[in-house]
């Protein structure tokens, strides 16, 4: 996660391991964060952003990448 700033408590990012959201939840954000890093063990993740709609903050930023574990 490079940036997050949504309003705490009504707005939220949520990470998911898997396909869609029945996969077992990696992380619930909610807002300011300071930057960090979030690995998922699978090799699908989705994610899911939820918010009430009434006060704006300036959002999230994320970057994902795919490293090839060594065997």
């Amino acid at each position: 996660m490079l940036d997050f700033n949504t309003e705490a408590t009504y707005d939220f990012l949520r990470v998911f391991n898997g396909s869609d959201i029945s996969g077992v939840m990696l992380g619930e954000f909610t807002g300011d964060l300071d930057p960090f890093v979030l690995d998922v063990p699978g090799s699908c993740v989705t994610v899911q952003f939820t918010s009430d709609l009434s006060v704006t903050r300036p959002g999230f930023e994320i970057e994902i990448s795919c490293i090839t574990c060594p065997t």
